[in-house]
């Protein structure tokens, strides 16, 4: 094993930068607090050394040293939110999603009313796909879970949508190759390449239009497990692989020629981001963006780190679109739309509401400032008393005052 190979390590590891040394931070004692945890990451062979203390603990005692991952039978890994999707324990209950559902349905009936198409996707989950291999301890599958009211209600208020969870399990075992992993919590990237097929052939039928086609029948089926494939085990950082299976890896072509290429715009959690990879946002639609949990806005946020969706104008955003989907798997539904659709419901059926919506939020973010800074924090007490009205008055008072000047 070559030393450049254990050394690195992954998941979210945030690297510490050297202290600065001058007057004040060693007299204001900045320095010292810094520099003990820089030593802590710097000190020789610091990665191997935690590698191989998660090995003798994953070896020894079944131990995991990963926050929320959950070491199953045979050598199996899961994030411990899809198990707790599975087993009901994250449910928000009926009313809460059949009301997120119907803005759902008011927001898909705006937009077709524009020409416009809009399509849900429930992606697949780790722990529905494999629930053989949870340790027992964690409870069992659950009538009243997130996914299951979402299918029901998604059906039942005719919005349109994609159970790619339900098909993986009806098609488990009967598939040429793996479509979900052992040590991954995504699907597989053969997997991929059959839902970005089905997308495909859905927007299709759903618009009458030719996209481009999708040829990922050249195949490479290898014994080393690449990519996402092995996420979660890359994120325990042990010395030694965990004995795993062959896995698939398709050659994507896609040929544009000739071919309509609708603008698309998805909201969705991670597991977006083997479609994005493979060209389905630029080379199949046409100006797709993709907003990672309603948060950045790719592929923007590449370039510039500033793109988030609060710097969007949503109406335009909608309005230059001619396909919105949305994405979750199983242990996100608990966040899922992650605030879209309601904003999406008051832009579309209420457009001052949101725009009252939105300066508050930006005034509450005032607020917060004023309360961190101890000056202007002192400044506004005396004026409330002043005043003789409550401080969180006063302060958006000011707050609001200040935007009306930006």
């Amino acid at each position: 094993m070559r030393w450049e190979k254990i050394l690195p390590l992954k998941g979210d590891i945030k690297e510490i930068e050297a202290p600065y040394l001058d007057e004040n931070t060693w007299f204001g004692g900045e320095f010292q607090k810094q520099v003990d945890p820089y030593l802590r990451q710097e000190f020789g062979y610091r990665n191997l050394l935690l590698r191989g203390q998660n090995e003798l603990d994953y070896s020894l005692f079944g131990q995991l040293n990963a926050r929320n991952t959950i070491l199953g039978k045979e050598g199996f890994l899961y994030e411990k939110n899809y198990i707790d999707a599975y087993t009901g324990k994250d449910f928000l209950g009926t009313p809460a999603l059949a009301k997120k559902v119907g803005k759902m349905k008011e927001v898909q009936e705006q937009l077709e009313a524009s020409g416009k198409d809009f399509l849900v996707m429930l992606a697949a989950g780790k722990a529905s796909f494999f629930p053989e291999f949870i340790p027992g301890h964690y409870g069992k599958e659950s009538d009243s879970t997130n996914y299951k009211t979402y299918a029901s209600e998604l059906t039942k208020q005719e919005v349109n949508f994609i159970d790619f969870n339900s098909w993986f399990l009806s098609i488990k075992g009967k598939t040429e190759y793996p479509i979900y992993p052992k040590t991954g919590i995504h699907w597989t990237r053969y997997a991929m390449a059959m839902v970005a097929d089905s997308i495909l052939h859905r927007v299709e039928k759903m618009r009458d239009i030719d996209l481009p086609d999708l040829d990922y029948s050249e195949v490479e089926f290898v014994d080393e497990v690449r990519s996402t494939d092995k996420d979660i085990e890359d994120g325990i950082n042990k010395l030694f692989p965990i004995d795993n299976w062959k896995y698939a890896y398709a050659n994507v072509k896609i040929d544009s020629v000739g071919k309509d290429r609708p603008s698309m715009l998805i909201i969705s959690d991670s597991f977006y981001w083997g479609l994005y990879s493979m060209g389905i946002s630029d080379k199949v639609f046409k100006d797709g963006q993709f907003w990672y949990y309603n948060y950045a806005v790719f592929p923007r946020h590449f370039k510039d780190k500033e793109w988030i969706y609060e710097k969007v104008n949503l109406k335009e955003e909608i309005e230059k679109h001619d396909i919105i989907m949305l994405m979750s798997t199983e242990g996100n539904l608990a966040r899922f739309p992650y605030g879209f659709i309601e904003d999406a419901y008051m832009v579309l059926t209420c457009e001052e509401s949101y725009h009252d919506k939105k300066r508050l939020e930006k005034a509450q973010k005032i607020m917060d400032d004023m309360r961190n800074d101890a000056k202007w924090l002192k400044h506004l007490k005396e004026k409330a008393k002043e005043k003789n009205l409550p401080l969180d008055t006063v302060m958006l008072r000011d707050a609001l005052f200040m935007l009306e000047e930006e």
